[in-house]
């Protein structure tokens, strides 16, 4: 009796061109051609330029708001600095939005700041003190990590220290607050017009197109790991999460 071995789990980024249009080629059958056109008209729109940073956000309710608001947006990346070793989603509230995500874990705040820096990202931390920028004064026209921080003490030191800039949502009312999610929901929004005001570019590289659309297509396919298994393909994913569901 032949000894099964499964399909080899690989990040999508990390595979050739040749081996995405491979995958594609092999699962395209499995899906009717408006779901594809679904795939490609979304991803026209998905953008690194701007993604957003999670600083210890321990309401998971909270984080997954924020998480669907990225992703009902355009963005794509969702960067995320734990309290503890994983991240808590509630499924419910993030509609899986986790689905279509790049998640990036990083262990310290000092890792994910030199990381985005390294790729260009100006950052911007929400923060509540009287000298933080008024969104509008972001430059939306550089790529931009938008840093949002715990509820109750929002971001830390090293973050307020070591960000760019930091800005505020102005309010006009009683409260002094916005909660997380509402803050960045709106963060989002305000950028996303911005730049759509200005004409700037949306849209992934021709790479990360593919790359993600291999991903997407494997996902969206009832039982594409023993499909591509068969024809001795590898199974494309956005990149492994360290996601804890909780309902």
């Amino acid at each position: 009796m032949s000894k099964t071995v499964k399909a080899e789990k690989i990040v999508t980024f990390e595979m050739s061109e040749s081996e995405h249009d491979e995958v594609i080629d092999c699962l395209r059958p499995f899906i009717t051609d408006q779901r594809f056109e679904v795939f490609e008209e979304i991803l026209k729109k998905r953008t690194r330029e701007t993604c957003v940073v999670l600083e210890q956000v321990a309401n998971p309710h909270n984080a997954s708001a924020v998480m669907r608001s990225a992703e009902a947006f355009g963005l794509f990346e969702l960067h995320v600095i734990p309290q503890e070793g994983s991240f808590s989603a509630s499924r419910n509230v993030a509609s899986g939005a986790q689905k279509w995500l790049d998640f990036h874990m990083h262990a310290h705040t000092e890792k994910c700041f030199d990381s985005l820096r390294g790729r260009g990202y100006e950052i911007w931390a929400s923060d509540l003190q009287d000298d933080a920028s008024p969104i509008d004064e972001i430059d939306f026209s550089k790529k931009i990590a938008l840093v949002f921080g715990n509820e109750r003490d929002g971001i830390s030191e090293y973050a307020r220290k070591h960000s760019d800039h930091r800005f505020i949502v102005p309010m006009h009312g009683f409260v002094e607050s916005f909660n997380i999610s509402v803050a960045a929901a709106i963060s989002i929004y305000h950028v996303s017009q911005a730049r759509a005001a200005q004409g700037l570019k949306s849209g992934l590289t021709p790479k990360d197109h593919k790359a993600v659309l291999a991903s997407w297509i494997t996902q969206s396919v009832r039982a594409s790991h023993q499909i591509l298994e068969r024809k001795g393909l590898k199974v494309p994913i956005i990149r492994p999460q360290r996601i804890r569901d909780v309902e």
